[in-house]
């Protein structure tokens, strides 16, 4: 342990240490007067002759009575101060140094002064109202967005720290959760069918690392049921154990709401249009009937509003709002049941099975409509043969090749075009499809390639 006598014998060690500090040291006399300045504090207010140097000069004039009142205080009680002023640095800036000081006593108890440490501490309170000003953009912005709430989970304590507007969503005091409570605290708020769902998320973030994102019902004091929407981060700590876990929740029962209106608007729409294709093929029929001599027309119209028909039914809403079905194997089985006989597929689908959007699946139902009719009439269908369908998908497009096989042999191409060919080319050509056709004598093959970017819509 340092005494003044070890002091005393290695003075030249302890003038060192204290000239070298990275701190701004000083002493003063029982007048105020600096005695003693350390080289970084030298530097700091450029001191080259101390007898000729008055500290107090270089306080900022806004500072000067707020640091005057202290600082003599405890010159005349001898005691402690702390305060935090701006001093004027050699190069003209002002800086905000924190002045640490105590009072000097001889060995006979006499007072010497003061001896003190001041320390920069500028930008330190730069940053502190940095983060306040952040922190208050923050809370208005919390406010304004109106249902957003906050949270930090210690998963080392198990203590969720949380602002009003989460306590509120959780039935909870806000002074508890600006405090700190345990996860099931919050947990039990949760509806019943959505807690394990809940639980087994937050496990997962946990367990993985991952972002977690959850929407599910809590219920109020009144009963009634809200919707939020949690997302989250689950944060390791230096051992790389799970730490801490934050995130935010956003009432999303407005939004919820809407989706179920219009969820049952769609339904509704969905059910009429299935009407109107039955209206339509009823009609068709019926018309048929009084004209006899158009029969093969109307033949062809309706299968066309058949296949149209069975396209919508594979992407309609269900009761409970979801697609039936986007599958484009979903849709060809559909459209290709005519031709299954006694239990044999004669068109047999192969490769690759993709999601399709509404306006894809129904013109690919009128494209394949016709494909599989004119087979039917003239091809492999016509005859005991059979077809291949290929389905093949890159990074590009969709590929479908139609093999035909079995069926009469070919002996000349035709010549021209029917409309069932005409109606292929133009609704290929709104999904922006190519095509490749060859009439080989052992039958048709045809290819279409459809970009990956249209089959979605």
């Amino acid at each position: 342990m340092l005494t003044r006598e070890l002091l005393a014998k290695d003075s030249e060690a302890f003038v060192e240490i204290v000239e070298t500090a990275p701190a701004m040291l000083w002493l003063g006399d029982e007048n105020g007067q600096c005695v003693f300045l350390n080289r970084h504090l030298r530097e700091f207010w450029g001191v080259t002759d101390l007898a000729e140097f008055d500290w107090a000069a270089t306080v900022h004039p806004d500072d000067a009575e707020k640091l005057a009142h202290p600082y003599l205080k405890a010159m005349q009680e001898r005691s402690p101060f702390e305060i935090e002023a701006r001093f004027r640095r050699a190069d003209g800036e002002y800086r905000l140094l924190r002045t640490a000081a105590r009072p000097r006593l001889s060995s006979a108890g006499a007072f010497c002064g003061m001896a003190g440490v001041n320390t920069d501490v500028t930008d330190q309170r730069q940053a502190e109202a940095d983060l306040r000003r952040s922190s208050e953009q923050l809370e208005l912005a919390l406010d304004a967005a109106q249902g957003v709430g906050a949270w930090v989970w210690d998963l080392q304590r198990n203590l969720v720290v949380a602002d009003h507007r989460f306590a509120a969503a959780f039935r909870v005091s806000p002074e508890e959760a600006a405090a700190g409570l345990p996860i099931e605290a919050f947990l039990h708020a949760i509806a019943d069918e959505d807690r394990p769902r809940v639980t087994a998320e937050i496990e997962r973030s946990i367990r993985e690392g991952g972002n977690y994102r959850c929407e599910y019902r809590v219920r109020r004091s009144d009963g009634s049921l809200r919707w939020l929407l949690a997302t989250g981060r689950c944060s390791a700590g230096s051992d790389q154990a799970p730490a801490q876990f934050a995130g935010c929740i956003i009432d999303i029962s407005d939004r919820k709401a809407q989706e179920d209106q219009l969820g049952l608007l769609t339904r509704e729409l969905s059910h009429r249009i299935k009407n109107i294709f039955a209206i339509v093929q009823g009609l068709t029929s019926f018309t048929r009937r009084q004209h006899p001599e158009a029969a093969a027309a109307f033949d062809e119209l309706r299968g066309r509003f058949a296949a149209m028909a069975a396209a919508y039914d594979c992407v309609r809403p269900s009761d409970n709002g979801a697609p039936v079905s986007t599958s484009l194997k979903d849709l060809l089985r559909v459209l290709f049941a005519p031709y299954v006989s006694s239990g044999r597929e004669r068109i047999e689908i192969q490769g690759c099975d993709i999601p399709i959007g509404p306006k894809t699946a129904s013109s690919l139902a009128l494209i394949l409509h016709e494909r599989a009719t004119n087979a039917a009439k003239y091809g492999a269908l016509s005859d005991a043969g059979s077809v291949q369908l290929l389905l093949a998908m890159d990074d590009v497009a969709l590929t479908m090749r139609w093999i035909e096989s079995g069926g009469p042999l070919i002996v000349n191409a035709p010549e021209t075009q029917g409309f069932g060919s005409r109606l292929i080319r133009m609704t290929a050509d709104s999904l922006g499809a190519e095509l490749e056709l060859q009439w080989l004598a052992e039958g048709l093959q045809w290819q279409m390639s459809i970009p990956k970017t249209a089959l979605r819509t």
